[in-house]
């Protein structure tokens, strides 16, 4: 008798806990759906932020391409231009007589002072 009754406390024991097992198990069922849920809202709002980024990050890199060919070509003139300047320059060191415009303003200038000192020898 005294094993009938261990049996019977025994399949008590195991229903109860066949029960637990299964509302532990729904509500980790429960938990895992709210997780679930979770983690596709916070998929559906981080698309579209990581969409953002990657047109953000697609412009400045534009923007930087831009920017490296405005400064190509700021150097490209500025390299002109110094090349430019140190030709006028070397023309100009190489001596008046190969300079037309030297030689015109020289020219121009001793013909002011023939006619100044005409006009003062005129007046006298």
């Amino acid at each position: 008798m005294i094993i009938e009754i261990l049996i019977i406390i025994a399949l008590v024991l195991v229903s109860a806990l066949i029960i637990y097992s299964f509302v532990t198990l729904k509500k980790l069922n429960r938990s895992i759906d709210v997780l679930s849920a979770d983690v596709h809202r916070l998929i559906d709002s981080t698309i579209p932020v990581l969409d953002n980024l990657n047109e953000a990050s697609n412009k400045i890199a534009k923007i930087a391409d831009d920017a490296e060919s405005h400064m190509n070509e700021l150097n490209e003139f500025v390299s002109n231009t110094k090349h430019k300047l140190n030709s006028f320059l070397t023309r100009f060191k190489e001596g008046t007589d190969q300079n037309p415009v030297i030689n015109l303003i020289k020219n121009l200038s001793a013909l002011s002072k023939g006619i100044s000192a005409f006009w003062e020898k005129y007046k006298s």
